[in-house]
């Protein structure tokens, strides 16, 4: 469609512009998992909407990092991503929470979706207050467990769903938390933004295999670690398995570490903005393809989107 010019009545100066209506999907970066009975990190906040752009105007977009890692073997909790923007607009991203560390008492939830929390926490997240609308702050964390040598910790929240809380049934077994779903944007087949899986640690007392690593959430989100020391000592199998980071340009959470030198962590994954709209292509910037009678302009890096 076609914006009105306007006249400067004496001079004879005659500007117009033309409009491009767009919908629109920006994803700040994921948090950090922790490095300790770690939670895992939760992703970034989405903003889900329609706006119009102006013709020859360009807009700037600055991609969010996901959440450095911790350092390794520290007791460090994770790190929060970094917003996601499309400047001149107003448009901003909220990002993702860090996991918590063992016995850390996270009620955070100033960020995206929320960490979960680690072992032995004592308490839960406070709950998010926008969870899963067009500009959501994400799911809740999940809470960690503590039993005998069992250290679980919860899941980082999705855009779509909570994290879970680590299990720990007995003194022998235990599974970390696993990250909340993210979303199936338009229906386009790739998910974006899940949370990290709840990290696990089994201590020497009790033997057995009992340490399942919390599973990443559907978006990007990383899995957790896990680590048996009964059998990295003892022998007997596998015994450890570092986290995953979360996936890049999906604003997933990275997964929960464990307690064991040298201890690593994960990395949340960096944000992303697709835009879109009906029709051939009507704007620069990105990388464009078409699908389904629509143009998307997809920005996995930082770059200027310019409507003709």
């Amino acid at each position: 469609m076609t914006g009105f010019g306007y006249n400067v009545n004496g001079f004879g100066a005659f500007t117009s512009g033309s409009i491009l209506a767009v919908e629109y999907l920006i994803i700040g970066g994921g948090g950090s998992g922790a490095a300790r009975y770690s939670g895992g990190g939760g992703a970034g906040g989405t903003v889900d909407s329609s706006i119009e752009l102006v013709g020859g105007v360009g807009y700037t977009v600055t991609i969010g990092a996901g959440g450095a890692a911790p350092s390794a073997g520290s007791a460090a909790v994770g790190n929060k991503g970094v917003n996601t923007t499309l400047a001149g607009t107003g448009i901003t991203t909220i990002t993702g929470e860090g996991g918590g560390k063992a016995a850390d008492v996270d009620t955070a939830n100033v960020g995206g979706s929320d960490g979960g929390c680690g072992a032995g926490s004592d308490s839960q997240h406070a709950s998010n207050l926008d969870k899963f609308g067009s500009g959501s702050q994400g799911g809740d964390g999940g809470t960690g467990t503590q039993n005998g040598p069992i250290n679980t910790g919860g899941g980082g929240g999705g855009q779509s769903a909570d994290g879970a809380t680590g299990s720990s049934p007995n003194t022998g077994t235990g599974t970390g938390g696993n990250g909340g779903a993210g979303i199936n944007w338009k229906s386009l087949g790739t998910t974006y933004a899940g949370g990290g899986g709840g990290g696990v640690y089994k201590g020497s007392s009790v033997a057995g295999g009992g340490a399942t690593r919390g599973a990443a959430g559907a978006g990007g989100g990383g899995r957790s670690g896990y680590f048996n020391y009964h059998f990295a000592v003892y022998g007997g199998g596998a015994a450890t398995g570092n986290p995953d980071s979360g996936t890049a340009n999906t604003g997933g959470g990275g997964g929960g570490s464990f307690n064991y030198a040298p201890g690593p962590s994960s990395a949340g994954g960096s944000g992303v903005v697709i835009i879109r709209y009906p029709g051939g292509t009507l704007a620069s910037g990105g990388t464009i393809t078409d699908a389904g009678g629509y143009t998307y302009h997809t920005f996995t890096s930082s770059g200027t989107f310019t409507p003709n």
